[in-house]
């Protein structure tokens, strides 16, 4: 977040709901200096950090404490609400509906990114929507991450491979950038190797605007 380059592209960056509870100086330092597209390139995004108001697996807790399951997802509803956060990811051993189920009811949740704990990205892309509302619950499909996953190259060139028309989910890409081994520079890097090969072919946004796509487009 301290990359003096940010603002030059449209990047999403986890928050987590508890931090107004926790840590409300570096909440409020984050939402007052984010970038905006007043004045920049791009714009900065925030999506409630794994796996809502605090950090658990919403499948182990489906199977162990089931009853706890709606009330740790309403105490996140309102700490998201508070943060005007619409989006959650969360980190799960093995991902079902039912395991997402009581994060996805939850009023002021409109999305799930879902993380898978071996690999972030092993749904592969994978969207699903869960009933009765239909929120979406979208999987990441790349990672930069480099040594491990993709680099700035390689990823570039997965990205131009994907799909432009926006009824398929091959169109939506949701990518990990692994903060350990990787910066926001190299992200910059993947879009000007994307617009290099080919100019607006790949939309670069922050995470909320692929589930208002999915919500349009692929929506049963």
């Amino acid at each position: 977040f301290g990359a003096p380059q940010r603002g030059q592209m449209n990047f999403s960056w986890t928050m987590s709901p508890g931090a107004q509870y926790l840590a409300p100086s570096a909440q409020h330092y984050m939402y007052r200096t984010k970038a905006t597209r007043a004045n920049n390139p791009g714009a900065d995004g925030f999506v409630g950090a794994p796996s809502g108001v605090g950090y658990i697996y919403p499948d182990l807790i489906n199977e162990n404490d089931p009853a706890f399951a709606p009330t740790f997802a309403n105490a996140t509803s309102t700490a998201m609400s508070s943060l005007g956060l619409r989006i959650a990811s969360v980190i799960g051993m093995s991902y079902t509906e039912a395991s997402a189920t009581s994060l996805a009811q939850a009023p002021d949740v409109h999305g799930l990114v879902w993380l898978d704990f071996a690999c972030y990205s092993g749904l592969g892309g994978n969207i699903t929507f869960l009933t009765p509302s239909q929120v979406p619950v979208i999987g990441p499909r790349y990672q930069l991450w480099s040594g491990l996953f993709d680099n700035s190259t390689s990823l570039a060139t997965k990205l131009l491979q994907q799909s432009t028309d926006p009824t398929s989910p091959d169109a939506y890409s949701i990518v990990i950038v692994h903060a350990w081994s990787n910066s926001y520079q190299d992200a910059m890097q993947v879009q000007a190797l994307v617009d290099a090969q080919a100019p607006n072919q790949v939309d670069f946004v922050t995470v909320d605007e692929p589930f208002a796509h999915v919500q349009k487009y692929l929506k049963r």
